[in-house]
Order: C-alpha cells, then structure tokens, then sequence
C-alpha cells in the first residue's frame, strides 16, 4: 500500500504548479530519496499545506517560497543528526492553496481529503499560514488525531481557548504575543483610554484586531467601555479616515493602527490635517516584520512609535 501510495505521488508530482492551486514539488527527505525498498521501512506522509505569491496579487505575509531552504535544511538535519532512526523516512506532500489567504475554509479541507482519497495518509499537517485555512485543517486532523503545525495560523483564538485546540501547535510570533504585549505597554504609562484601528481587509490585521480585542476588553472589566476598536475597508478609506480621526479626537488620546504602510501614510495626514499631531496624542503602528514596508510620513515630526519583532523574540 504504501509503495502504491508513493508511486501516485510520484505521478502528482509531475504537475508542477509554481503559482497554481494544488499539489507542487518540494525537498525531500534524503533518506526516501535512497529508499531502494528491500529492507523494511515505515514511510510516514508529512502533508505540508502553503500558500505561494503569485503576480497580480497583493504581497503575502506566509508565502512559503522563502521558506524552501529552510525546509531542505531541516529535512538534511534529520538524517545528518539521526533525529529519526533510519528505518523512518519521511515523504513530503506539498499543497498550494494559492497566492491569497480566504475567508472560505473549505478550501483546504477539501485538499486534506482529496490526499485521503488518492491514498495518502497523512500523520501530521504542517501548516496552513492562514487562519480560515488552518481551522479548515484542524477539524480534519482532529478526526485523524494527528496533529498540526500551523505556520503560524496567528489568528486562531477569537472563536474558542486556545486550550480546545488539543492538537495544534504554533511556532513563529502569534496575534497573542502582540496582545499581551500592547497591554505591557497601557500598564506601563498608565494608559486606560485608547483606539484600536486596523485593516479589515486584510485577513492578517482584521484576525489581529479581533485577538488583540478579545485579550484587552476581558483584561480588565473598565476597557470595555475605554478601549475602542474599530474595522476599515478598502473602498471609501479616505472618509473612513476622516470619521475615525474625529472618533478619536472625542474618545482618546493614544491610537494603535494596524495597517500597511500606504494606509499608515494616509491616516498620519489626515490626523495632520485636523491638527492632531501634537504632543497630546500618541500613535503607535504595530509592524511586526520588515516585508509590511518601512514607514516615514514626515521628518517633522517625532511622535511616532514603531514597535517590530526581531527573530530574537
């Protein structure tokens, strides 16, 4: 059986889909690579599911093209180390669930099935980068009771503890982290009024807004009623912005914007314009990774704060 399993995925592999949806070639474990079949083995199917960037789409925070190196490092470290006994080989499937992140999670459910269906079992699911892709995922694995790596499925949380996801585990920096510590940063200059603001279009900002909301309102039972959270969307930003600088001009004094830079941009301008750029407020942009742009709206002014994760936290 597994050998009939193999050689199937052999066959899918032929279908190189580069910036398509589907089954793709990647690094595999060396030591299948030697795998002759003649003494006894147990080759356990790794199913990886990414997402890949593709032209003609907006920039993604998981694509897992520059994380192919590292991949084929980790696979080399296995065998070079004996992490695994040599009897135990590894077979990488790879799933690109395309170049943007859905609110459908069926997507990636239907691929978990579809290995199923052509004979792959698969003992662990690394990824999805995306949240909706990830709980697609989890309510299969759970079935299975196999586990899953997400990469890093930030957003997961909001709908239930993190306690119910028995067999999922994360790696990287989640939407937790930026939580707690933004509630470090509101203890520490005594903050007890502030506006949250984030891009609901984009699935990484809107899943951040929706746990970083959650975490602060039960933090304490008063910020429920200072703390402020609201949602942008693309069409009509610039009187989205407007309406929201004078929310903010009535309800608090410190702001967190959660946004790519563009929006950043606009909305420093527009806060400019209603004379709010002063002493009296605070604005501070979470910009957890270098890929989301590098800010500079004004050399004026030096009232804005930019809080980045390095790979040392």
């Amino acid at each position: 059986m597994k050998t009939a399993s193999l050689l199937l995925l052999r066959l899918l592999l032929r279908i190189r889909a580069s910036n398509c949806y589907g089954i793709f070639s990647g690094p595999q474990d060396p030591g299948l690579a030697n795998y002759t079949g003649s003494a006894p083995s147990t080759i356990l199917d790794v199913c990886m599911f990414v997402n890949r960037a593709a032209d003609g789409y907006p920039p993604l925070l998981q694509n897992f093209d520059p994380a192919v190196a590292a991949v084929d490092l980790g696979l080399e470290y296995i065998r070079a180390t004996k992490l695994l006994p040599d009897h135990i080989l590894l077979n990488m499937v790879y799933v690109n669930l395309g170049p943007r992140c859905s609110k459908d999670r069926s997507n990636a459910l239907q691929w978990a099935l579809k290995l199923t269906d052509s004979g792959i079992k698969c003992r662990v699911f690394i990824g999805p980068g995306c949240t909706r892709a990830v709980e697609g995922v989890y309510d299969y694995a759970s079935f299975l009771a196999v586990p899953v790596i997400a990469l890093p499925g930030d957003g997961i949380g909001p709908k239930a503890r993190l306690t119910d996801y028995e067999v999922l585990s994360r790696i990287s920096v989640t939407h937790t982290n930026t939580a707690y510590v933004i509630l470090k940063f509101l203890a520490l200059f005594n903050y007890t009024n502030a506006f949250f603001a984030a891009d609901g279009s984009d699935e990484f900002y809107n899943n951040m807004l929706a746990v970083t909301s959650g975490i602060i309102r039960a933090a304490s039972p008063t910020f429920q009623y200072t703390m402020k959270f609201t949602s942008l969307q693309t069409d009509g930003l610039k009187g989205q912005l407007h309406d929201l600088v004078r929310q903010i001009a009535i309800s608090a004094r410190v702001v967190f914007l959660m946004m790519n830079v563009d929006w950043l941009r606009q909305f420093m301008h527009t806060a400019e314009a209603a004379g709010m750029v002063t002493s009296e407020y605070v604005y501070v942009a979470v910009i957890l990774f270098p890929r989301f742009g590098r800010f500079q709206w004004s050399n004026r002014y030096v009232s804005w704060t930019v809080y980045s994760y390095s790979g040392k936290n």
